[in-house]
Protein backbone atom coordinates (compact mmCIF):
# COMPACT_ATOMS: atom_id res chain seq x y z
CA UNK A 1 0.00 0.00 0.00
CA UNK A 2 1.43 3.34 -1.04
CA UNK A 3 1.95 5.91 1.69
CA UNK A 4 0.30 9.30 1.28
CA UNK A 5 1.56 12.49 2.90
CA UNK A 6 -1.37 14.74 3.80
CA UNK A 7 -0.76 18.46 4.05
CA UNK A 8 -3.36 20.79 5.58
CA UNK A 9 -3.33 23.65 3.11
CA UNK A 10 -6.28 25.80 4.11
CA UNK A 11 -8.97 26.54 6.63
CA UNK A 12 -11.56 23.96 5.58
CA UNK A 13 -11.27 20.24 6.42
CA UNK A 14 -11.44 19.48 2.70
CA UNK A 15 -8.46 21.71 1.90
CA UNK A 16 -5.88 18.95 2.14
CA UNK A 17 -3.18 18.15 -0.40
CA UNK A 18 -2.49 14.43 -0.68
CA UNK A 19 1.00 13.58 -1.92
CA UNK A 20 1.64 9.98 -3.03
CA UNK A 21 5.09 9.09 -1.70
CA UNK A 22 5.61 5.77 -3.55
CA UNK A 23 8.22 6.87 -6.10
CA UNK A 24 9.94 9.06 -3.51
CA UNK A 25 10.25 6.18 -1.02
CA UNK A 26 11.45 3.83 -3.77
CA UNK A 27 14.16 6.31 -4.77
CA UNK A 28 15.21 6.80 -1.14
CA UNK A 29 15.54 3.06 -0.64
CA UNK A 30 17.88 2.83 -3.66
CA UNK A 31 20.20 5.73 -2.73
CA UNK A 32 22.88 3.44 -1.27
CA UNK A 33 23.30 1.69 -4.61
CA UNK A 34 24.69 4.80 -6.28
CA UNK A 35 28.25 4.49 -5.03
CA UNK A 36 28.55 0.90 -6.32
CA UNK A 37 27.02 1.52 -9.74
CA UNK A 38 29.21 0.00 -12.44
CA UNK A 39 26.62 -1.87 -14.48
CA UNK A 40 24.97 0.00 -17.36
CA UNK A 41 21.58 -1.67 -16.82
CA UNK A 42 21.54 -0.90 -13.08
CA UNK A 43 22.69 2.66 -13.73
CA UNK A 44 19.91 3.21 -16.27
CA UNK A 45 17.36 1.82 -13.79
CA UNK A 46 18.64 4.01 -10.94
CA UNK A 47 18.75 7.14 -13.08
CA UNK A 48 15.16 6.51 -14.17
CA UNK A 49 14.02 6.02 -10.57
CA UNK A 50 15.79 9.17 -9.36
CA UNK A 51 14.49 11.18 -12.30
CA UNK A 52 10.89 10.07 -11.60
CA UNK A 53 11.20 10.90 -7.90
CA UNK A 54 12.76 14.29 -8.69
CA UNK A 55 9.93 15.00 -11.14
CA UNK A 56 7.30 14.10 -8.51
CA UNK A 57 9.00 16.32 -5.91
CA UNK A 58 9.14 19.22 -8.35
CA UNK A 59 5.46 18.87 -9.27
CA UNK A 60 4.37 18.69 -5.62
CA UNK A 61 6.62 21.64 -4.73
CA UNK A 62 4.93 23.84 -7.31
CA UNK A 63 1.50 23.16 -5.82
CA UNK A 64 2.70 23.53 -2.24
CA UNK A 65 4.51 26.80 -2.91
CA UNK A 66 1.28 28.17 -4.33
CA UNK A 67 -0.57 27.12 -1.16
CA UNK A 68 2.21 28.61 0.97
CA UNK A 69 1.86 31.95 -0.81
CA UNK A 70 -1.92 31.84 -0.31
CA UNK A 71 -1.51 31.05 3.41
CA UNK A 72 1.02 33.87 3.77
CA UNK A 73 -1.39 36.32 2.14
CA UNK A 74 -4.24 35.26 4.44
CA UNK A 75 -1.90 35.43 7.44
CA UNK A 76 -0.96 39.01 6.59
CA UNK A 77 -4.63 39.91 6.06
CA UNK A 78 -5.52 38.45 9.47
CA UNK A 79 -2.70 40.44 11.07
CA UNK A 80 -3.81 43.64 9.35
CA UNK A 81 -7.39 43.13 10.48
CA UNK A 82 -6.29 42.60 14.08
CA UNK A 83 -3.99 45.64 14.14
CA UNK A 84 -6.35 48.01 12.35
CA UNK A 85 -9.72 46.87 13.67
CA UNK A 86 -9.33 45.06 16.98
CA UNK A 87 -6.13 46.35 18.54
CA UNK A 88 -7.17 50.02 19.05
CA UNK A 89 -10.30 48.87 20.86
CA UNK A 90 -8.23 46.54 23.01
CA UNK A 91 -5.97 49.42 24.10
CA UNK A 92 -8.98 51.58 25.06
CA UNK A 93 -10.60 48.72 27.04
CA UNK A 94 -7.31 47.88 28.75
CA UNK A 95 -6.77 51.47 29.81
CA UNK A 96 -10.38 51.72 31.12
CA UNK A 97 -10.10 48.48 33.14
CA UNK A 98 -6.64 49.21 34.50
CA UNK A 99 -6.32 52.95 35.08
CA UNK A 100 -3.24 52.52 37.27
CA UNK A 101 -1.31 50.58 34.60
CA UNK A 102 0.20 52.58 31.83
CA UNK A 103 -0.08 50.33 28.77
CA UNK A 104 1.47 51.97 25.78
CA UNK A 105 1.32 50.88 22.23
CA UNK A 106 4.59 49.14 21.39
CA UNK A 107 5.76 46.30 19.16
CA UNK A 108 5.76 43.66 21.91
CA UNK A 109 2.20 44.39 23.03
CA UNK A 110 1.00 44.56 19.43
CA UNK A 111 2.71 41.27 18.50
CA UNK A 112 1.31 39.56 21.60
CA UNK A 113 -2.20 40.73 20.82
CA UNK A 114 -1.93 39.66 17.16
CA UNK A 115 -0.52 36.26 18.09
CA UNK A 116 -3.54 35.53 20.33
CA UNK A 117 -6.00 36.07 17.47
CA UNK A 118 -7.62 32.78 16.35
CA UNK A 119 -7.71 33.62 12.64
CA UNK A 120 -4.05 34.62 12.73
CA UNK A 121 -3.12 31.41 14.59
CA UNK A 122 -5.04 29.27 12.11
CA UNK A 123 -3.19 30.71 9.09
CA UNK A 124 0.15 30.68 10.90
CA UNK A 125 -0.24 26.94 11.51
CA UNK A 126 -1.21 26.31 7.88
CA UNK A 127 1.70 28.37 6.56
CA UNK A 128 4.20 26.68 8.91
CA UNK A 129 2.90 23.21 8.03
CA UNK A 130 3.09 23.83 4.29
CA UNK A 131 6.53 25.45 4.66
CA UNK A 132 7.82 22.38 6.53
CA UNK A 133 6.66 20.03 3.76
CA UNK A 134 8.13 22.36 1.10
CA UNK A 135 11.49 22.25 2.92
CA UNK A 136 11.31 18.45 3.15
CA UNK A 137 10.56 18.03 -0.56
CA UNK A 138 13.25 20.54 -1.55
CA UNK A 139 15.85 18.47 0.31
CA UNK A 140 14.58 15.23 -1.21
CA UNK A 141 14.51 16.77 -4.68
CA UNK A 142 18.12 17.95 -4.36
CA UNK A 143 19.16 14.52 -3.04
CA UNK A 144 17.61 12.77 -6.05
CA UNK A 145 19.22 15.24 -8.42
CA UNK A 146 22.65 14.62 -6.86
CA UNK A 147 22.08 10.85 -6.88
CA UNK A 148 21.20 10.95 -10.59
CA UNK A 149 24.38 12.85 -11.48
CA UNK A 150 26.54 10.75 -9.13
CA UNK A 151 25.22 7.59 -10.74
CA UNK A 152 26.00 8.95 -14.18
CA UNK A 153 29.44 10.15 -13.08
CA UNK A 154 30.30 6.79 -11.49
CA UNK A 155 29.36 4.97 -14.66
CA UNK A 156 31.41 7.35 -16.82
CA UNK A 157 34.40 6.92 -14.49
CA UNK A 158 34.04 3.15 -14.66
CA UNK A 159 33.94 3.36 -18.47
CA UNK A 160 37.14 5.47 -18.49
CA UNK A 161 38.88 3.01 -16.17
CA UNK A 162 37.84 0.09 -18.37
CA UNK A 163 39.00 1.91 -21.50
CA UNK A 164 42.36 2.60 -19.84
CA UNK A 165 42.76 -1.09 -18.99
CA UNK A 166 42.02 -2.05 -22.58
CA UNK A 167 44.51 0.50 -23.87
CA UNK A 168 47.25 -0.50 -21.40
CA UNK A 169 46.84 -4.21 -22.07
CA UNK A 170 47.72 -3.84 -25.71
CA UNK A 171 44.52 -2.54 -27.15
CA UNK A 172 41.08 -3.81 -27.75
CA UNK A 173 40.84 -7.43 -28.92
CA UNK A 174 41.19 -7.78 -32.67
CA UNK A 175 43.59 -4.84 -33.08
CA UNK A 176 47.35 -4.82 -33.31
CA UNK A 177 49.63 -2.25 -31.75
CA UNK A 178 52.84 -1.45 -33.59
CA UNK A 179 55.67 0.14 -31.67
CA UNK A 180 58.38 1.43 -34.00
CA UNK A 181 59.82 4.15 -31.84
CA UNK A 182 59.13 6.61 -34.65
CA UNK A 183 56.82 9.59 -34.50
CA UNK A 184 53.21 8.91 -35.44
CA UNK A 185 52.72 8.81 -39.20
CA UNK A 186 56.43 8.12 -39.93
CA UNK A 187 57.23 4.60 -41.12
CA UNK A 188 60.89 5.12 -42.19
CA UNK A 189 63.54 7.73 -41.60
Amino acid sequence: MEKILEVKAGDSPDDIIRIPMGKIHTAESRLNEVRHTTNHAVAADLKSIFNDAWSDCSRYLAGLQSKEAEADRKLRLAKAEVILDKYPEFLKEWAARNPDMKVKDNQDVRDSYVFRDEEYQKWKIVKDHVRAVVALLEVKSKTFERAYWDCKSNLEEQTRIQAGRNFNSGGVQGTEVFQTGLPIGVSKL
